[in-house]
């Protein structure tokens, strides 16, 4: 069985070093990464335009000059508001920070980090100490001259410490973090599965039994975790796999309505606009990019 993409393995190209740092652009507006999950610690640095996004159940609007934060196994799918967007983005295994033998910092900050008990703020405005510091991190790591190793590493500490005293959530015990664990991965059957058969009519009785829950209890868990109700999830999911054949291929407007799950081209028309609020032949003019 294939690894699902709803599950992303942070690309980190030095496992002895488990940071890497890689600057991301985009031509045109709508989805640009659909939801998904990773066990790496996630830093967007943004450059230039908008971007929606949505983190578990919460949804932000960051711009030039803010910071999100996206925390291990927290379910995040981003959209672009404007036809040009560039970011820095860092993924980091924070375990890296950790020493051969546990000292004070290390079991009193960094374990309750790499065990998610600190759930940080998602995002991050006007905290000119946490730019700089990011900022930091990306010059040496992009120069690549001597010592940049721990140049990084130094300046990874400092922005753990901002982090910690300025952007703290909340601050889980064991028990609640092992509770969201189970819940998530319980929950995770029900997203794979739209991810394997968006394309087919999907049943929510059907989605509840993957994840071993009553109908009611499933809706409820999956509204309250994931910040959508399933039905608005499934939507949502196959507008995001129609904008990218709109983008990249020359199907005509009903074969995308019927690749993608929607009944006819009528109904994915309506519900395209209500989403996107632009036709789907609009989005199409503005954004194709097929060759």
């Amino acid at each position: 069985m294939r690894e699902p993409s709803l599950y992303e393995k942070a690309y980190i190209k030095d496992q002895h070093f488990p940071i890497q740092v890689s600057l991301k652009q985009f031509h045109y507006s709508g989805n640009i990464f659909n939801s998904h999950w990773h066990e790496a610690l996630e830093i967007l640095y943004i450059l230039s335009g908008s971007v929606d996004i949505e983190c578990s159940a919460e949804k932000i609007t960051v711009n030039p000059g803010d910071v999100v934060v996206i925390n291990a196994n927290e379910l995040h799918r981003g959209d672009s508001v404007d036809n040009e967007i560039s970011y820095y983005c860092i993924d980091m295994s924070v375990a890296f920070l950790k020493g051969s033998g546990a000292d004070l910092c290390e079991i009193k900050y960094i374990d309750p980090i790499v065990r998610n008990l600190y759930r940080f703020k998602n995002k991050i405005g006007n905290d000119k100490e946490v730019v700089n510091c990011i900022t930091d991190i990306i010059k040496e790591f992009e120069s690549g001259e001597p010592g940049y190793e721990l140049a990084v590493k130094g300046s990874t500490y400092h922005l753990l410490t901002l982090l910690l005293r300025n952007h703290v959530q909340n601050i889980l015990t064991p028990e609640e973090c092992d509770n969201r664990q189970k819940l998530f991965n319980k929950l995770k059957n029900a997203l794979i599965h739209i991810e394997n058969h968006y394309t087919d009519k999907l049943s929510l009785d059907i989605l509840a039994e993957q994840c071993g829950f009553s109908l009611y209890h499933f809706c409820h868990e999956f509204k309250n975790t994931i910040g959508k109700s399933p039905g608005e999830y499934i939507t949502l999911y196959r507008i995001a796999k129609a904008e990218e054949l709109l983008m990249n291929s020359d199907m005509n407007i009903t074969e995308i309505a019927l690749s993608t799950g929607f009944s006819d081209a009528n109904y994915f028309s309506r519900m395209f606009r209500k989403y996107k609020e632009d036709s789907p032949s609009a989005y199409r003019k503005k954004n194709h990019i097929y060759k």
